[in-house]
């Protein structure tokens, strides 16, 4: 994986997390696809503002609002 610092680490927790979950038969839904892999792409200070000033957690209005979206299209099917 290519990128910053953030962004290699960010795709090492998420190879981890998904073997996690694929090991214990759980459902993963890997937010790097929903935002992308590019962290300078959705921080804080990007255009989407995905992320709110911590640079952690999602903004309510449209970090939220991805990852409300990217879950109802994940669960729609079974519903």
């Amino acid at each position: 994986v290519r990128g910053s610092p953030a962004d290699v680490r960010l795709a090492f927790y998420a190879r981890e997390q998904r073997k996690k979950a694929v090991d214990n038969g759980w459902e993963y839904l890997d937010l790097q696809d929903v935002f992308g892999a590019d962290t300078a792409d959705y921080e804080f200070s990007s255009s989407t503002g995905l992320l709110d000033s911590s640079n952690l957690h999602p903004s309510r209005p449209n970090g939220g609002m991805q990852i409300a979206e990217a879950i109802l299209r994940l669960i729609a099917p079974t519903i």
